[in-house]
């Protein structure tokens, strides 16, 4: 009984740890650039997906993110009587901030990491397009190719052309796919 009582303690602080990890590495000025990218729109579901936020963090997030008067709720009309409305609410950057966002999304670190990618690229089996990683990773075309490009000047990937005329991103160290 007692094992039991630690083991579920220690979890809930070990979730507890994460979320106010997650919270710290995720700003406000971070999650308003992720909005611009997104043509200020964000939903609890995106932000939890390009986070490391769980989608209650994430929601809870966005609805003080709203009090604040950053963000305006969105209910489509077909959802309005939904017994969970919040569950597909969607979060609308208030005009006001918009051109912060725009003056955020060139000058904040991206919410994206190198690892990201890298592990993007190795689900894919190794060779990724930009097109790939931005339906894979909830990110847009061009985040996603200036993201690789950044990476291939790097040395992590090579690029070649496909004969579709796609340019094709190639993990270079090939251990990661063995693993």
């Amino acid at each position: 009984m007692w094992k039991f009582l630690k083991d579920y303690i220690t979890g809930k602080i070990q979730t507890y740890k994460s979320a106010k990890i997650a919270d710290r590495e995720t700003t406000d000025e971070a999650i308003i650039a992720l909005a611009y990218e997104f043509n200020g729109r964000l939903s609890a579901d995106r932000l939890q997906r390009r986070t490391k936020m769980t989608w209650e963090k994430a929601y809870e997030r966005l609805v003080m993110l709203q009090i604040k008067g950053v963000f305006e709720a969105e209910h489509k009309a077909e959802h309005k009587n939904a017994i969970l409305p919040w569950l597909i609410t969607t979060f609308v950057l208030s005009e006001e901030y918009w051109h912060e966002a725009k003056t955020l999304q060139t000058s904040s670190p991206a919410l994206l990491t190198d690892a990201d990618m890298i592990r993007c690229a190795m689900d894919a089996g190794g060779t990724v397009s930009a097109a790939q990683v931005c339906v894979l990773m909830y990110i847009s075309v061009d985040a996603a190719k200036a993201k690789l490009d950044e990476l291939t000047t790097k040395g992590v990937f090579t690029t070649h052309i496909s004969d579709e005329g796609t340019v094709l991103y190639e993990v270079r160290d090939t251990r990661l796919l063995s693993s």
